[in-house]
């Protein structure tokens, strides 16, 4: 299968806008998640999406206009997910308990439905 251009990847993106998320999107939705389990001491900046694209939990699937790399929803909240333990840790909250915490992908609330 041919890799598709940037051009391609695009435009594909541009018909998908809502259904996809940019960087500063996605961290003020994994913020929205993380508050919930934290009473509101955990945060998602925009860094933190670099970093879970770079620690391979996060694929962008297209580009904006700008050349901005998009994320699905479900791609998201499975980062978020991945990634909630340690972050948690370091805001000073232990690992939540089964009851108050989603332990699955598909107990997350963006992946339910």
């Amino acid at each position: 299968m041919p890799t598709p251009t940037t051009e391609h990847i695009t435009e594909e993106a541009r018909t998908l806008t809502a259904e996809l998320y940019n960087g500063a999107q996605a961290a003020e939705l994994a913020t929205t998640w993380r508050r919930m389990l934290s009473a509101n001491a955990a945060t998602v900046n925009r860094s933190a999406i670099s970093n879970w694209v770079t620690r391979g939990h996060l694929k962008p699937v297209g580009l904006d206009e700008q050349g901005h790399p998009l994320y699905t929803l479900a791609g998201i909240a499975r980062a978020e997910l991945a990634t909630r333990k340690r972050a948690l840790r370091l805001v000073g909250i232990g690992a939540p308990s089964s009851q108050n915490c989603h332990t699955t992908a598909d107990d997350h609330p963006a992946l339910t439905g």
